[in-house]
């Protein structure tokens, strides 16, 4: 059984003008277990999310590999009922979930590589970088190659 809290004022307001603050957790294992386990189904939905970045280092395919750790967790009993109800869902939001990560990933590397290149061609040197913006050397120096290869041609 899940929780809820319901907000209800005594004097209503509508204005909008509301501020919220929220406390965020480390729920990955290791981190803040006494809380994960207070919880059976939080814990085992991190469960699966642990045995689908497991199954994702061994299996290729990132969608076989998020329904070979659905499969699992079914016959572990984790998620059971919910898993065998709405499987499909669950690859599809975890599938999706995934896209949008590595979409956004995709997005601040070539941020950080543009950059990094318009530093380059104001003069910094890829120490200065490495220094200013505590990116990877070996990022600064291949974005360096390349605009190189790019000024010959």
């Amino acid at each position: 059984m899940v929780n809820c809290t319901v907000f209800s004022f005594i004097n209503p307001d509508k204005s909008g003008d509301f501020e919220w603050t929220a406390v965020m957790y480390n729920l990955n294992k290791g981190k803040n277990d006494d809380l994960r386990l207070k919880c059976k189904p939080l814990h085992e939905y991190m469960m699966l999310i642990e045995r689908i970045r497991d199954k994702m280092k061994m299996i290729e395919d990132i969608s076989k590999a998020i329904d070979a750790a659905v499969v699992s967790c079914i016959n572990d009993g984790i998620l059971k009922d919910f898993l065998l109800a709405h499987r499909a869902e669950v690859v599809t939001m975890v599938l999706t979930e995934f896209d949008e990560m590595t979409f956004v990933d995709g997005i601040k590397k070539e941020e950080r590589e543009e950059q990094i290149a318009n530093m380059l061609k104001k003069g910094k040197t890829p120490e200065q970088i490495v220094d200013f913006c505590d990116y990877p050397m070996k990022l600064v120096l291949e974005v360096q190659s390349n605009l190189k290869s790019v000024q010959k041609h």
